[in-house]
C-alpha cells in the first residue's frame, strides 16, 4: 500500500532476464527516462518525495528489487 503517494503512477512488472520485477512508472512520457532503484532492504517507496519532485521533468521508473 502506498498511501496515495503514487495516484499519478502505474504499476506493471518488468521481465528482466526471465525474472518479473515489480515497478511503478509515471511522470512525463515524453520526458528522458529516469530510474530511481532503492537499496536493501527498502522499496520504491523510499523514492516517493524525489518522485514527486521529478515527475514533471523525467519519465520514472521505480523498481522493486527482489532480495
Amino acid at each position: 500500500m502506498t498511501h496515495g503517494w503514487f495516484d499519478e503512477f502505474e504499476h506493471g512488472d518488468l521481465d528482466v532476464d526471465g525474472t518479473s520485477v515489480s515497478c511503478r512508472f509515471g511522470g512525463r512520457p515524453d520526458g528522458p527516462t529516469l530510474m530511481l532503484v532503492h537499496g536493501s532492504p527498502q522499496t520504491h517507496v523510499i523514492w516517493r518525495r524525489v518522485a514527486e519532485q521529478l515527475k514533471d521533468d523525467y519519465f520514472l521508473h521505480l523498481p522493486d528489487l527482489r532480495g
